[in-house]
């Protein structure tokens, strides 16, 4: 019985992990300028890449869960900071927001500096 749930919970794991994988490139493809689309990238390591290793408690041998799951949390920690680091130094590249943006709340930081 046990076994059977592992299995149901990795897969679920697997599952859920592939559909954030597969919305993170379709935002990639449409979202309109950089820094959406950063935001939808940051999606696939997150919740993507990081489902997927977490199924690996439930799937695979212990010591393939336990080096899932340190990758994860790794994934997890530097992630964000590393696409707010890339978003930063579009900004002061001079990357332009969409055409649909209603404000820069950055321009004011930009113009000081």
């Amino acid at each position: 019985m046990l076994s059977l749930l592992a299995e149901v919970i990795g897969s679920f794991l697997l599952v859920v992990g592939t559909a954030f994988c597969v919305l993170g490139v379709y935002g990639m493809l449409r979202l309109p300028d950089t820094y959406n689309r950063l935001h939808a990238v940051q999606v696939i390591p997150t919740l993507g890449v990081g489902s997927v290793l977490l199924s690996l408690l439930f799937l695979a041998e212990p010591r393939a869960g336990v080096k899932g799951l340190a990758t994860a949390a790794f994934l997890l920690l530097t992630g964000p900071a590393v696409t707010h680091l890339v978003a930063r130094a579009a900004y002061r590249l001079g990357v332009p927001l969409a055409h649909q943006a209603v404000r820069d709340d950055l321009a004011r930081d930009r113009k000081a500096a």
